[in-house]
């Protein structure tokens, strides 16, 4: 982990020539650009601390770098909206470095023995790079393949704070919602970041191809353009928080049962993923895993389940007829909610 920045203070005011004091708004930058008649003493009462950020040190990222704008008359709802985001906004965030890959994989493998057609060219991503950087991933395959927990899954085994929402109840208000609102707040990616506490978190948008398409609330297709493109996501413009953002480093999964719907634009951005689905040779590793996840969840020993499930799987493979892993759990958990919780081991 990099030491703490040593840094020097800026100018305590710079001035905007030909601006009139009294209209122009209070501003401040972080990237030496000049800015309307501005005193740092005005930072106190936003409990924000003065700027004497100096370069990015090795192992963290900047993201908030443009600095940001206080009006007189939006002052107090400046420090309110603020607030929650202080450490982002004026501390660099660190980078997750790339792990050992070879345990990655050997790890997802053993979860996801069927799918080895999407691990590796998502892990050849980071092969030559000092820290995780994905390319944006649509995955796609049958409802129940397991498409989900892999997403999630990769973003824990690589070490990456996963924040995680279902494209069936979002809209436009993914890219953040208006100050004049009373409910505004920053958009997904910046609240992600502020409670990663890590630059560069993996964003997994489940199904999204049951996302908004109603175009009066932003559609939710068309917003994460921007998110998408590298260009526009180095100089966000969140509107709740009146400030530009450095939003490259998060790397994006998405999961959907079909493409056909998804506008041609947003599918030029994603590197698509035909998500397999699970044969019959692979049962014995599902059946173990599924029964582990099953113990766990009722706090009990896996051995409690192991033996009534082996002896149940001409049973299981008759009625589940390979693909979804959702179906598989259905059935096995059907065997071992009739286990007695309290017996012995042998």
């Amino acid at each position: 982990m990099a030491a703490p920045l040593r840094v020097s203070a800026p100018p305590s005011s710079l001035k905007l020539a030909g601006v009139d004091d009294d209209v122009a708004p209070h501003a401040m930058s972080w990237a030496g650009v000049t800015a309307a008649s501005f005193s740092f003493d005005d930072l106190v009462g936003l409990g924000l601390p003065t700027d004497d950020r100096g370069p990015v040190e090795e192992g963290f990222a900047r993201v908030a770098p443009y600095g940001f704008s206080i009006t007189d008359s939006a002052r107090e709802r400046t420090a309110e909206l603020m607030a929650p985001y202080r450490d982002l906004i004026c501390t660099d965030q660190p980078l997750v470095a790339t792990p050992d890959l070879s345990r990655v994989r050997q790890a997802l493998l053993a979860e996801f023995p069927y799918a080895a057609s999407a691990i590796d060219p998502i892990l050849m991503d980071v092969v030559a790079r000092k820290y995780v950087k994905l390319r944006s991933t649509l995955l796609v395959g049958e409802p129940g393949c397991g498409k989900s927990r892999f997403a999630r899954r990769l973003g824990e085994e690589i070490g990456l704070y996963v924040a995680r929402i279902d494209g069936a109840s979002l809209d436009g208000a993914f890219g953040g919602t208006s100050r004049r609102y009373n409910s505004t707040e920053p958009c997904f990616p910046i609240r992600a970041l502020a409670q990663a506490k890590q630059a560069n978190p993996l964003i997994v948008l489940d199904e999204l191809e049951k996302a908004a398409t109603n175009r009066r609330d932003g559609r939710l297709w068309d917003i994460l353009l921007a998110f998408l493109e590298p260009e526009t996501a180095r100089r966000y413009h969140d509107h709740a928080l009146q400030m530009e953002f450095d939003l490259s480093f998060p790397s994006y999964v998405f999961t959907s049962n079909s493409r056909t719907d998804l506008p041609v634009p947003l599918l030029d951005r994603l590197r698509i993923i035909q998500f397999p689905q699970p044969a019959e040779e692979h049962l014995p590793l599902l059946l173990r895993r599924i029964v582990d996840d099953l113990a766990k969840d009722d706090g009990v020993d896996p051995r409690f389940y192991y033996d009534d499930v082996i002896e149940q799987r001409a049973a299981i493979e008759r009625v589940w007829k390979t693909g979804s892993i959702r179906r598989l759990r259905k059935i096995v958990s059907s065997i071992v909610t009739a286990v007695p919780k309290g017996r012995s081991i042998q």
